[in-house]
């Protein structure tokens, strides 16, 4: 059997091999041309078993001592078979201090997030608490988190960017 020279075939197994690559799944597939016209249908198939997506928390917490009015932070799972919950800006967290929360699911296995408090939050404390999916039980060591913005209550950069970390991931 000859196989078709599609862009779109080879884009899609591409994207597919790349999906299945970092599930560490194997990757088989067939090409068949009866009942789908003009076009070529692709089966793929994973090899091994599939675990059922577990819901998480994932508490994240500042460490050091620090009066802080705004904190912004970028996070990114390592974690290939999870993601946060929510969507755009429905990104599913909860502020732990009495704060403003704005939060963002940028895309695959990356959110954004910030708190604000005109009068300050004290840390050490945990501040927020995000959903997350994972067919695994995820660990502290699966996320990156980059603090993009840490201020005092008179909107000054703080002099040490606080220390953010996973303080806790138990199941929901």
């Amino acid at each position: 059997m000859t196989l078709p020279r599609s862009p779109k075939l080879f884009l899609g197994l591409g994207a597919l091999a790349a999906a299945s690559a970092c599930a560490g799944a194997a990757l088989l597939a067939t090409v068949a041309t009866s009942g789908c016209g003009d076009d070529t249908c692709v089966i793929i198939t994973t090899g091994g078993t599939h675990q059922a997506l577990s819901e998480w928390t994932v508490t994240f917490a500042v460490t050091d001592a620090s009066e802080i009015g705004a904190l912004q932070a970028d996070v990114v799972s390592d974690d290939c078979d999870g993601d946060f919950t929510g969507r755009a800006d429905q990104l599913d967290c909860q502020p732990l201090v009495d704060a403003i929360f704005a939060g963002n699911h940028i895309g695959e296995r990356s959110a954004k997030f910030a708190l604000i408090d005109l009068d300050g939050f004290r840390t050490p404390a945990a501040i927020v608490a995000c959903g997350y999916r994972s067919r695994g039980e995820p660990t502290a060591a699966n996320f990156r988190i980059v603090v993009t913005d840490a201020s005092d209550t008179n909107s000054s950069p703080l002099e040490n960017t606080p220390n953010l970390v996973v303080a806790s991931v138990t199941p929901r």
